[in-house]
């Protein structure tokens, strides 16, 4: 993979807004399920009042998350390649190892989240024609993914 982005360059701002963005959008979809899911479920088994309106909650919460990752899916492994450099030029210390270790784990989300999207890419050039997204046929599989 080649990597262009220059720390501090317009470009590097522009991804860091897009990813700002997602996150406050990310948690706002969050925050949003945890209300639904608390007030569509038994409080004490937390299972759904209602299993079939909770799934399709879910996926429109799934859905949702996905489109909002869309602004930065593209150049998210840049940004953690730019992080990695940047941690590289700190000295050593608790803080820097706990950076560190979320990069590390940020690198492999990403990676995850580049399979899995190809994984999708794969299963919906199998789909029949007529499974177009909103038909039953599109839906499950990439409620699925």
């Amino acid at each position: 993979m080649t990597i262009s982005l220059e720390p501090g360059s317009q470009e590097h701002r522009l991804y860091l807004s897009q990813l700002a963005l997602y996150l406050r959008h990310s948690r706002q979809i969050l925050t949003a399920w945890d209300h639904y899911s608390a007030r569509h479920s038994d409080p004490e088994t937390f299972q759904p009042h209602d299993e079939d309106a909770y799934g399709l909650r879910q996926q429109q919460r799934d859905a949702h998350t996905l489109a909002a990752f869309g602004r930065v899916y593209y150049h998210a492994d840049e940004l953690v390649y730019v992080a990695e450099q940047q941690l590289a030029q700190l000295s050593v210390s608790d803080r820097t190892r706990r950076f560190a270790w979320q990069v590390r784990e940020l690198h492999e989300a990403t990676e995850c989240l580049y399979a899995v999207y190809a994984d999708w890419l794969t299963v919906r050039a199998a789909l029949p024609k007529s499974a177009r997204p909103g038909t039953a046929a599109y839906e499950e599989p990439l409620a699925e993914s």
